[in-house]
Parts: C-alpha cells; structure tokens; sequence
C-alpha cells in the first residue's frame, strides 16, 4: 500500500541482507515513513495492516470491499 500510495518502492538501507531486513521489520517494526499529507483513511488503512498481531490485520476480503465501499464514496474519493 505505501508503494501504491507513493509511486516507488520503498528503499530501505540496501546494505541490509534480506534476512536482516526482514527481523527488524518482524522484530523491530521497521516501517517506512509516511507523509502527514497522505489521506488519513488510506494511511489507517495501511497501518492496520502492518500490526504485529495478525488477527488485527484486514483480510484481502475486507481490504476488497473496503476499497469497493471507498469506490463509491465521494468524500473518500475527494480526500484520495
């Protein structure tokens, strides 16, 4: 989502392995910095689905129909 929301991929210190990028996301909940401007319902959005506890993550179903709820909603529409 945050690469949707941006444009590019987020680039993280490249010096790191792959394993050694994926334990300080795990362990350390390394996240990429999001901009005080992004829409606020998108950027919730986003951060629900990087909490630690997976049973507080939305399902691909509910990011599906909350995306369709969005869809057709205009003050939605207008802060996208």
């Amino acid at each position: 989502m945050w690469e949707i929301l941006y444009g590019k991929a987020v680039s993280y210190n490249q010096k790191l392995s792959m394993s050694q990028l994926c334990f300080l996301m795990g362990y350390r909940d390394l996240r990429p910095a999001v901009n005080n401007e992004a829409p606020q319902c998108y950027v919730n959005l986003m951060k629900k689905c990087w909490d630690k506890n997976s049973d507080k993550r939305s399902s691909a179903k509910d990011l599906c129909e909350i995306f369709d709820k969005w869809h057709n909603d205009e003050s939605v529409l207008f802060e996208l």
